[in-house]
């Protein structure tokens, strides 16, 4: 009998937003539904609006027009991309480089490359990438870095 793996990822939660009023002004569902994107998102803050799911789930009626609003709210917090997905800018910084103000992707890491092929199967600006300022291909001859502003 074969077992699927439902191993959920390990993501670190900003307590301070608890305390920040752009959050605290959102109605409850607003902020669970917040908090859902950010632990359903993929492993770069890209994340493939599901609101059937998230309201069979929690019970409650969301309106994403009206969540986008909310949440963008005096700082861009979801950018919606062209393929329908949406993305989380301060995501990857927060999770992986939150001592740093800011951080290269060096594609000989694992981690680093898979981020950077979520980033591009989606078409992100790696503009948009709070904290990044560059993407690392290692060659023989030296490091080729292509600038996220050339992009």
């Amino acid at each position: 009998m074969h077992q699927e793996d439902h191993t959920m990822a390990m993501r670190f939660s900003d307590t301070n937003e608890w305390e920040e009023d752009w959050f605290i002004t959102m109605s409850g569902e607003y902020q669970h539904l917040w908090k859902y994107i950010k632990d359903k998102c993929d492993v770069a803050g890209v994340w493939k609006p599901n609101v059937a799911m998230f309201q069979a789930i929690t019970k409650f009626n969301v309106s994403l027009d009206s969540f986008l609003k909310k949440v963008n709210g005096g700082k861009l917090r979801i950018i919606v991309l062209e393929n329908g997905r949406w993305f989380i800018p301060g995501f990857i910084k927060f999770q992986y480089f939150n001592k740093q103000q800011e951080f290269e992707l060096l594609l000989n890491n694992p981690l680093h490359k898979s981020l950077y092929q979520s980033l591009n199967t989606n078409s992100v600006d790696l503009g948009a990438v709070r904290g990044l300022i560059a993407v690392c291909q290692p060659s023989k001859d030296k490091d080729k870095v292509k600038d996220k502003k050339k992009s």
